[in-house]
């Protein structure tokens, strides 16, 4: 897996923020989409922000640190909840990270067709129901990179991120 692709795809989606903000649910969050009241940074976390992230900045390296720790995060829920899902091709799978990342993992369970349908390589299918879905509604111009992601197995020319 390219992580640094995944990486960058994830940071032009959520974007980074160095300063702590509001998120759309009124939670507070940093780095890229950290939601601290969601996730609050664990001990090792704060040695390397040097504080709890909620009202100071935080650094650039500090922001990467949070996110390979919530991909490794993000990574392991899939694990748990679809573990099934690393049967398919790299762009397919990173397309599940990044609506993981977005949503979680238990969230993504909701999802129950798309899945039912990648789960039986019904990748068109697939595609459809994501964008039939209200966070694609939210989310349109991600959903769409994401849905031909799922559909062809390919980043869409000039999108990728």
């Amino acid at each position: 897996m390219n992580l640094d692709l995944l990486k960058t795809e994830l940071i032009h989606d959520e974007v980074m923020y160095l300063d702590p903000f509001n998120n759309a649910r009124g939670n507070r969050a940093v780095g890229v989409s950290r939601d601290l009241d969601i996730n609050p940074l664990t001990p090792e976390e704060e040695a390397v922000v040097g504080h709890d992230g909620r009202s100071k900045s935080i650094s650039r390296g500090a922001a990467a640190y949070l996110l390979n720790a919530d991909i490794t995060r993000t990574l392991a829920d899939l694990d748990r909840v679809l573990p099934w899902w690393r049967v398919f091709d790299e762009v397919r799978r990173r397309a599940l990270i990044n609506l993981a990342f977005s949503m979680g993992a238990q969230k993504l369970l909701g999802f129950r067709e798309m899945l039912g349908w990648m789960r039986q390589g019904n990748y068109e299918g697939a595609a459809t129901c994501l964008l039939n879905t209200a966070w694609a509604k939210q989310h349109i111009d991600r959903a769409r990179r994401l849905s031909v992601m799922l559909r062809i197995g390919i980043v869409p020319v000039g999108e990728d991120a």
